[in-house]
């Protein structure tokens, strides 16, 4: 799923977050919604004169980080229909609800059925911020979509049956990433690992008819800090 930014479109299902507290006559003249729909501060859904599907989420500065996400997951409203556009709302003082709101909409949108069908006929079209946005908030949207991809794709990996993912189509996966990414991938052979001694892995994989594989990524960044990150 793509992301964009076009306050004038008119997606097939939008979703607003608005701040409770706010007036409800400047929202409604902000957002072009029905000032009765923002009088309660309730989450809900409806169908609005167009015939789009609009649902709207309430959130106060007090919310604990991540509380949005869960709910939009949590709720039936999140999926749409195949192909369909996003439009993404957000009302004055919910800017720190942003990045947590597109993660979740990404992630409503997966399909866990790898092999059933082309997933690309399956997917929805375009997320769409339709409101102002600055240019940081530009910067995070990219970001979203960037580690959306790799958790999807790692969650494919999770999700494949044992015959589709043996050592050596893992492997051949991080062949795959590494070169899409810019990123060293080695991979060892059973002679190679039995070379190494490594013996907890052999061991292992003497309960498979598959032979093993040792993967081993490096990646380089450009930048030559002191004390880099590790990760292990």
């Amino acid at each position: 799923m793509n992301i964009g930014f076009n306050s004038k479109a008119q997606p097939n299902k939008r979703f607003f977050i608005f701040l409770k507290g706010s007036n409800p006559k400047r929202l409604a003249s902000q957002s072009a919604l029905p000032e009765k729909v923002l009088s309660d501060e309730k989450d809900l859904s409806f169908v609005n004169s167009q015939g789009n599907f609009c649902c709207i989420y309430w959130v106060s500065r007090k919310d604990i980080p991540g509380s949005l996400r869960k709910r939009i997951l949590r709720s039936r409203s999140k999926r749409v229909k195949t192909g369909e556009d996003i439009g993404l709302y957000f009302g004055s003082g919910t800017t720190k609800f942003f990045e947590e709101t597109i993660q979740a909409l990404l992630m409503a949108q997966y399909e866990v059925g790898l092999f059933k069908g082309d997933r690309s006929k399956k997917e929805a079209g375009e997320l769409i911020i339709q409101s102002e946005v600055s240019r940081d908030q530009r910067i995070v949207a990219r970001k979203c979509k960037e580690v959306w991809e790799a958790q999807s794709f790692a969650m494919d990996l999770v999700n494949l049956p044992g015959n589709k993912l043996r050592p050596e189509d893992l492997a051949n996966f991080a062949k795959t990433s590494g070169k899409t990414h810019g990123y060293k991938v080695t991979v060892l052979s059973k002679a190679q690992i039995e070379k190494k001694g490594l013996d907890a892995l052999l061991a292992v994989n003497r309960g498979s008819e598959w032979p093993p594989a040792f993967i081993i990524a490096e990646y380089k960044g450009k930048s030559r800090k002191k004390n880099p990150p590790k990760v292990g």
